[in-house]
């Protein structure tokens, strides 16, 4: 993989397919096509950020897929971070994107776009 330079970024991200797809951690699972449709109904609430800092939670723990990194779908569109509540406050992880984050923090760019679903709307988008 080669390193890019930052190119301005869409204003509105393109619309996720709908894949059935979910997120797992533990006994927990997620919607994200819920959070996508999210996503898609209010990019306003999209913001760029630092890539370093966003790293989430659970980053290190998830494993990446090699092939994927060079042929994303859609790798432009922004990170879904998800709030946790936890006994010790409320904590952030990737719930949709790691490979788009895995690509921004390899390639040197220098940003990312994210959109957070607030720890208050966390049960929203869990299915159990």
């Amino acid at each position: 993989m080669t390193a890019r330079k930052n190119k301005p970024l869409p204003q509105t991200p393109p619309p996720a397919p709908a894949r059935n797809e979910t997120f797992r951690v533990f006994s927990r699972f997620w919607d994200v096509d819920a959070m996508n449709a999210e996503l898609d109904a209010h990019p306003e609430r999209v913001r760029t950020v630092e890539t370093q800092t966003h790293k989430g939670g659970l980053y290190g723990f998830v494993t990446i897929d090699e092939d994927l990194l060079d042929s994303l779908e859609n790798p432009d569109r922004p990170i879904i971070m998800l709030g946790i509540q936890t006994k010790k406050g409320v904590g952030m992880i990737v719930a949709d994107g790691n490979h788009r984050l895995e690509r921004a923090l390899r390639t040197g760019q220098d940003t990312i776009q994210i959109f957070v679903i607030p720890a208050a709307d966390e049960p929203n988008f869990r299915l159990n």
